[in-house]
């Protein structure tokens, strides 16, 4: 293995000896973009996974899956966004849907009949 390759290497299983559950992107960019090269010049992604330490489906989906950037948010003041909203209660329900606007007496109902 060539130092390129050992020092991702040295990275990757510090992060598994630590519990890291996932690596960071620019580690996970350079494993694919390393597979990629080893492909082209004709190994096995197997064996790339191999050198590296992981599994190759985790070198698999590193590969197909495009790398999480940061992306822009809008920070609100909560008081402001408080005073600025309708009166009573603001839910978030798990499918994304959003009630506000309503008595607690009348969110109690709606939810009820959610459900």
């Amino acid at each position: 293995m060539d130092r390129g390759i050992e020092e991702l290497r040295a990275r990757i299983v510090d992060g598994q000896r630590r519990g890291v559950r996932q690596h960071p992107s620019e580690v996970r960019a350079a494993a694919a973009e390393l597979a990629a090269r080893a492909q082209r010049r004709g190994v096995s992604l197997w064996s790339t996974a191999q050198h590296l330490g992981v599994g190759m489906q985790t070198l698999q989906r590193w590969m197909a899956s495009p790398i999480p950037r940061l992306r822009p948010v809008r920070v609100i003041d909560r008081e402001a966004a408080q005073r600025a909203s309708p009166a009573g209660a603001i839910v978030h329900l798990p499918g994304g849907m959003r009630i506000e606007g309503l008595s607690t007496e009348e969110l109690v109902a709606f939810v009820r009949a959610l459900s």
